[in-house]
């Protein structure tokens, strides 16, 4: 079930929501609150979600990511390991749902707003989730916390978020292929790397104000006695 929530006048305040993993249950929050762009969101969704994974390796080693990035860390930022990047591998792709989208009655802001959300076509596109690990062991560790992470329901493959920082919509995540990376001058500086391939999907939205039918009834009433014709005209 779809729930809007929220009007325009509160889209352009930051909201500290994160990303949510969504259950067979879970309502669906739609609201008018855009803080990125849909390439960034899913990103940014995902990078929550992972922030939080923990593993128990074997000789009760924990191991968990110091820091998740969306997107390449600043310069001025020291980097701490073990670490998780996100970011696209090659490019986007804006897929059509429909020539002519259609209109939900339901699927609209509230008045005195009142604008509708149309949703053209998703943006699906493969992320790289990067792992940079200080040796081998917690380098497998982190990829068994991560296989788990994107197979967390018994009831599907993948997962889906729920992103309160892009209107409320969903995006569905599902991991395509990993790749070990070990090179000589990595492996001097003690770093272990790795890499997931992950496709996302999410709805674009756009909002869109149409104006609202006002339908007028004319009852005439045509013959006399019990059998009475009614000319119905709407206009």
């Amino acid at each position: 079930m779809t729930e809007i929530l929220r009007g325009a006048d509160e889209s352009s305040r930051p909201t500290k929501a994160r990303a949510l993993l969504v259950g067979e249950r879970t309502p669906q929050a739609m609201t008018s609150v855009q803080e990125c762009d849909a390439r960034l969101a899913i990103c940014r969704g995902l990078a929550e979600y992972l922030s939080d994974v923990s593993y128990s390796a074997f000789g009760g080693r924990d191991v968990r990511f110091k820091h998740v990035n969306e997107e390449f860390a600043e310069p001025e930022e020291q980097a701490k390991y073990p670490a998780c990047r996100i970011g696209l591998k090659g490019a986007g792709v804006y897929e059509g749902r429909s020539l002519t989208p259609a209109l939900v009655q339901t699927d609209r802001l509230p008045q005195p707003d009142g604008r509708y959300f149309v949703v053209p076509c998703d943006f699906v596109a493969d992320l790289a989730v990067e792992v940079w690990a200080n040796d081998p062991e917690e380098r497998s560790a982190l990829i068994s916390a991560l296989e788990l992470a994107f197979m967390p329901q018994p009831f599907q493959y993948g997962f889906d978020l729920q992103l309160p920082y892009y209107f409320g919509q969903r995006a569905s995540y599902f991991a395509v292929d990993l790749t070990i990376e070990d090179e000589g001058d990595a492996s001097m500086k003690r770093l272990r790397n790795a890499t997931f391939t992950v496709t996302a999907r999410v709805p674009i939205i756009t909002l869109f104000s149409f104006p609202d039918a006002k339908p007028s009834f004319d009852l005439r009433s045509i013959g006399d006695g019990p059998d009475v014709l009614v000319n119905l005209v709407v206009t």
